[in-house]
């Protein structure tokens, strides 16, 4: 089970941090029972962090995210004040979603300029870009179902799970 502890009405955030957890999952296997409590945001620079991220943005970006990512920095000649113009541009021309894209460019900014004297910090930046929803949840929640081979699941955890997917309206 994953809770996602999650304020934002976007529903790229939803999808990419569903994702994300869904990744340290599989890391563990499933032969392998395990729990983690996160009382603290973990650190991006960890291995397992930087996977899941990477993962989880692949996904999303159609296994492309690196390639779009530069896409987007060459469309903006490489100036991050340029990159709010260019990401939408390369996301309409690629057919993937603008949050996205522009999560996974906040991910790698950050990354990318963490021991600089001057980190950049565009998170603020990619939240204007992403669509938001009345409802993520459902919007998660299918495309997890459109994803996900439930029938890798015994029995009874594929109906646990399928019971805490269903809309209890």
């Amino acid at each position: 089970m994953v809770v996602l502890k999650q304020k934002s009405l976007s529903e790229d955030r939803w999808t990419h941090d569903s994702l994300h957890e869904g990744s340290h999952i599989i890391d563990h296997g499933s032969d392998e029972a395990f729990s983690v409590i996160e009382n603290e945001v973990p650190s991006p620079e960890e291995p397992a962090e930087e996977r899941a991220a990477r993962f989880a943005a692949d996904v999303v970006l159609d296994g492309r995210a690196d390639e779009l990512a530069e896409l987007a920095v060459d469309r903006a000649n490489n100036e991050v004040s340029f990159l709010k113009r260019s990401v939408p541009q390369v996301a309409h021309d690629t057919a993937v979603s603008v949050g996205a894209l522009a999560n996974y460019l906040a991910f790698r900014i950050s990354k990318e300029t963490a021991d600089t004297p001057r980190p950049i910090n565009w998170w603020g930046t990619a939240a204007k870009l992403q669509r938001q929803t009345k409802d993520p949840w459902d919007i998660a929640r299918n495309v997890f179902l459109e994803h996900a081979d439930l029938s890798r699941l015994n029995p009874s955890d594929r109906d646990l799970l399928v019971r805490a997917l269903v809309d209890l309206e």
